[in-house]
């Protein structure tokens, strides 16, 4: 028990997680913030989730042009977390308010962006 509370203690937070694969989509870095997704070992699952998150987030009217975060909360049997931010699209007529779910994988925190 103490050896897996040793390795959760040194992740990083949800925050910091979340924070990085939105600053990837901000500058459509599709792939980095699809290895923030835990899919950087499979090429075909990374492929596939680099294609949704452009899909998603590399039009136009999705761009992510600023966020910011208001809150985190990671759940009682720390395995999940959810961050929410406010996110300001480039087109500046827009601003939507997220909640981003994450799940530890392999001692890190990573996001799970469709669900």
């Amino acid at each position: 028990m103490f050896a897996g509370l040793a390795v959760s203690s040194c992740a990083p937070s949800p925050k910091r997680a979340a924070t990085k694969f939105m600053d990837n989509l901000k500058d459509k870095k599709f792939v980095a913030a699809a290895e923030c997704c835990g899919v950087s070992k499979d090429k075909a699952s990374l492929d596939l989730m680099t294609a949704m998150l452009e899909e998603g987030y590399g039009m136009q009217d999705n761009t992510v042009r600023a966020f910011v975060v208001t809150g985190d909360s990671i759940f009682p049997d720390r395995q999940g977390a959810v961050v929410t931010m406010n996110i300001l699209y480039t087109d500046m007529h827009r601003e939507d308010s997220v909640v981003l779910k994450l799940r530890t994988m392999n001692g890190r925190w990573i996001v799970q962006p469709f669900q």
